[in-house]
């Protein structure tokens, strides 16, 4: 199959058009093979696997412009997935088979757009001693836009999907209807969004209807000749939601929360802020990556709520790409997923943890999400699920999202209703041409029924800059968070930072940096002060270098009392344009009450080699000494080389080593040899080979895996 149609695709014409029209054809053929002996460390029992796997997928697309404003759309995937496993004789393997149609119109112009689609979805499912699996989804959608300008904007769209399966075990049906409009008119802009949502669960007699209005408005302008500025907004959210049986329902949080994450969360109970990277364009949570080449340590995501948030499920949500074969599809993960180990933390200031019992892991492959769900101890500001990538796994499983929620007994007859009302003002005044002050407040109350629950947020914060010299300036910042709630004590938090810099030399700058908070709730009381010194110097041409020096102190409402002492030194130097190193070390003596202290210690070093414009050379080496969780010193080294022999970058060769080590006398390593030939501009081969060792306390594993995808397209 592979030889036909690599032939076809050499012999197929460039991609093209069709008058008012446009076909597209690809098609993925991807193999697996891989050999793995395993080794029980703990009693010595050894056994060997040998897995297969070899998956089709052919993608149809057609697109046509009926007239200057409308055009259609079609097309159709279907994928065959045929995987076996022979473990001592011991048989297993599943067959997969996925199709999908859809058909799409769409209207569009300046002033009004509308559209309508149609998509169905079949899964069938057969495992070697378990029954056959049918899965069915139709989805029907539509939408209508008016955009008039001068005028409110109209944006009103509807869907509604069924899914079930062939056993009769499962019969869902979803309807959602959003209506959206917006209005702009000099300094305010205005917005208002209705959405029904209707859940039927035919099998389990369950469902609801949840209906939302959410309405606001904001202001802004200029007084004093732009010296100073006023920004103001309010907003109201009223939904209820009413259950038709007496299942449980998952409610969304009052607030969905700003997603972070932590490529490296080696201590998942002690975590400094400022480690945490926020979501946004340029740091993406598909930089989480928990399958292939993944890190061989913890990853953590999470969500920042703001105020403390009743959440007790999370559901985390991988990325799916059809036009990136590397990434894993939900008949990828299925297989793979039990191998997941969850862990769930609450935090009230995002630096000392509470792990959090977890009740439920499972991994849904139709919807192609995670759901963890805990017993929270409390609410909390901030929350994260933990993780241990598989390295192991066939692709990468990048993440795309995450969602909270709150789990609420259902009963027929029974209205939870939630109004919600936020109020925000800014003021930024130029005092001077070198100080300027703001003042931000925020008012948030939200009343719930039939619990009689009411939670108030107010917020009052300070600040000010001000540049002494050109070379001299400085920041500071107070605020105060005061809550009120009527089933937990009433809560006051005192935030404090200040930061003085000074741009010493044109190549040298220092900055001195204070945060700390004080918390009170009821009887207790907690606070937690830090401060850092931060230097950077161009040393010389092409090398840099960074300096920190820190110390924090803490004190929280609940848990132990710790410090922790801090040293960061950074350097990167680039001694031609061809050649790029770099060196991290972070070291930290780390106390807590009741717990050993130790130094512990991370070290990184990198380098980067372009010795032909064909050739590159890239090696790191990774050390770490975790004394205080006694893990001993763990080294990571990863080496790779890339050579291209044709300008045009049609071939490509590389040849990767990853070994991991520590005082533990566990050794993991793999030599990964990979070839990308573009056969031609419509068609894509992709060979590697693992060959390896990777080792865990209890379980060695030494695996060949072979790995080829095929793709072409016109």
């Amino acid at each position: 199959m592979v030889a036909a149609l690599m032939s076809a695709t050499a012999l197929s014409p460039a991609p093209g058009r069709a008058e008012g029209g446009q076909i597209r054809v690809q098609a993925d053929l991807e193999y697996i093979y891989s050999d793995i002996d395993s080794e029980d460390l703990r009693n010595g029992d050894t056994e060997n696997t040998v897995f297969s796997y070899f998956k089709q997928k052919y993608d149809v697309q057609l697109q046509k412009q009926l007239f200057p404003y409308l055009t259609v759309r079609g097309g159709g995937l279907f994928e065959l997935i045929d995987s076996n496993a022979n473990t001592e004789g011991s048989k297993s393997g599943f067959d997969q088979t996925a199709t999908r149609y859809f058909a799409q119109l769409d209207l569009n112009n300046p002033l009004y757009a509308a559209g309508t689609a149609y998509r169905w979805r079949q899964l069938e499912f057969d495992a070697i001693g378990l029954p056959s699996t049918t899965l069915n989804r139709e989805e029907i959608t539509g939408l209508w836009k008016w955009r008039p300008v001068g005028f409110p904007s109209v944006a009103l769209d509807f869907s509604r999907f069924r899914t079930w399966d062939d056993e009769n075990t499962r019969d869902q049906e979803v309807g959602l209807l959003v209506l959206r409009t917006r209005y702009h008119y000099d300094e305010f802009a205005s917005d208002y969004t209705y959405t029904r949502s209707e859940q039927d669960e035919k099998i389990l007699k369950n469902g609801s209807l949840s209906q939302v209005h959410n309405g606001g408005l904001r202001y802004s302008t200029m007084f004093f000749r732009d010296r100073l500025e006023v920004t103001g907004a309010a907003r109201v959210n009223y939904s209820d939601l009413e259950p038709t049986g007496p299942g449980d329902i998952q409610q969304p949080t009052s607030s969905p929360g700003a997603e972070f994450y932590l490529l490296d969360d080696s201590s998942p109970l002690v975590w400094a802020p400022d480690e945490a990277t926020v979501v946004d364009t340029a740091n993406p949570l598909t930089n989480v990556n928990i399958g292939q080449n993944g890190p061989t340590n913890d990853v953590a995501v999470g969500l920042d709520f703001g105020p403390p948030t009743e959440v007790d499920t999370v559901y985390i949500f991988p990325l799916e790409d059809q036009t990136r074969p590397e990434l894993a599809t939900p008949a990828d993960i299925a297989p793979i997923a039990g191998s997941f180990v969850w862990r769930a933390f609450i935090s009230d200031d995002q630096l000392n943890w509470t792990e959090q019992t977890v009740t439920s892991a499972i991994y849904s492959a139709f919807d192609n999400r995670f759901e963890i769900s805990f017993s929270p101890d409390a609410d909390a500001p901030f929350i994260k699920i933990v993780t241990t990538p598989l390295s192991s796994a066939a692709k990468r499983i990048e993440l795309a999202e995450l969602r909270a929620f709150t789990t609420i007994p259902g009963s027929p007859g029974l209205t939870l209703a939630n109004l919600t009302q936020t109020y925000n003002l800014g003021l930024r005044w130029a005092a001077t041409p070198n100080t300027t002050a703001s003042y931000e407040g925020f008012v948030r109350v939200r009343d719930s029924d039939p619990f009689n629950r009411n939670k108030k947020t107010l917020t009052n914060g300070f600040s000010v800059q001000h540049d002494f010299t050109p070379r001299l300036y400085g920041d500071a910042r107070v605020l105060r968070m005061d809550t009120f709630d009527t089933e937990r004590p009433d809560a006051t938090r005192h935030t404090y930072s200040a930061s003085l810099s000074a741009d010493i030399l044109p190549t040298l700058d220092q900055s001195l940096i204070y945060s700390g908070n004080h918390d009170q709730e009821g009887d207790l009381t907690g606070y937690a002060n830090s401060i850092l010194l931060r230097t950077n110097a161009d040393v010389y041409r092409d090398w840099s270098l960074y300096l920190d020096l820190a110390f924090s102190a803490r004190t929280p409402l609940r848990g132990a009392d710790g410090t922790s002492t801090s040293i960061r030194l950074s350097t990167n130097i680039d001694p031609n344009p061809k050649m790029s190193l770099t060196v991290d070390y972070l070291g930290s003596w780390d106390t807590q009450t009741g717990t050993p202290s130790g130094w512990n210690q991370n070290a990184r070093f990198q380098a980067f080699w372009l010795p032909l414009s064909t050739l590159s050379v890239f090696a790191s080496v990774n050390l770490r000494d975790q004394a205080r969780d006694r893990t001993g010193l763990q080294v990571a080294q990863n080496y790779s080389i890339n050579w291209s022999p044709f300008p045009d970058g049609m071939l490509t060769f590389n040849l990767a080593f990853n070994q991991v080590m520590d005082t533990q006398d566990r050794e993991s390593r793999t030599l990964t040899p990979r070839i990308d030939w573009q056969i031609t501009r419509q068609s894509l081969l992709t060979v590697s080979f693992d060959y390896g060792t990777i080792e865990s306390d209890t379980v060695k594993r030494d695996l060949k895996v072979l790995r080829t995808n095929f793709r072409t397209f016109f």
